[in-house]
């Protein structure tokens, strides 16, 4: 924590993670309650997640080949995009299933894009001695958000509804 750049991407990370965790549950939770369906509940998720399985490899020799930096704000561009579109369909009434499973597959495909760019971004902003260290905090971020994010979107569901989830 030491290395400035690499502090403010820690704290941006984190804040970027644990929201795209939130909507991830929110997307699933309102599907399931505008149409009462567990299949679609369970096809937003598999949308959701299965293109950051099938474009991590092409986002990971994309990384190497262009500034990581450059695919970063691209990917967290078009992450706060699906947001704000999920938000206003939420808010306006027209986030039908079908939109909402469209909303989940771009964020899947950009997330693909984004993991390898931001674990390769980690190397460049600290210094060898304290690599072990930036990745290991950087996994913790990930995998912390994975469980801090949910339950922000649980309580916060259950407290003032799920669009407030999207905005």
């Amino acid at each position: 924590m030491r290395h400035r750049n690499y502090r403010l991407f820690f704290w941006g990370q984190l804040v970027s993670l644990i929201g795209t965790w939130m909507q991830q549950t929110a997307m699933s939770w309102f599907v399931y309650q505008i149409t009462n369906s567990r299949l679609l509940l369970g096809v937003v998720a598999a949308v959701g997640s299965a293109p950051m399985m099938l474009f991590s490899i092409w986002g990971g020799s994309l990384a190497d080949l262009y500034p990581k930096r450059s695919i970063i704000v691209a990917t967290q561009t078009a992450q706060m995009i699906c947001a704000f579109l999920l938000a206003a369909g939420a808010w306006a009434g027209f986030a039908t299933p079908l939109f909402i499973i469209i909303i989940a597959a771009l964020n899947g495909v950009a997330m693909g894009f984004d993991m390898p760019a931001r674990q390769a971004f980690t190397v460049e902003m600290t210094s060898r001695e304290d690599l072990l260290n930036a990745i290991s905090l950087n996994s913790s971020i990930v995998n912390g958000a994975r469980v801090v994010g949910p339950s922000i979107a649980g309580l916060m569901i259950g407290a003032v509804g799920v669009t407030m989830c999207f905005s």
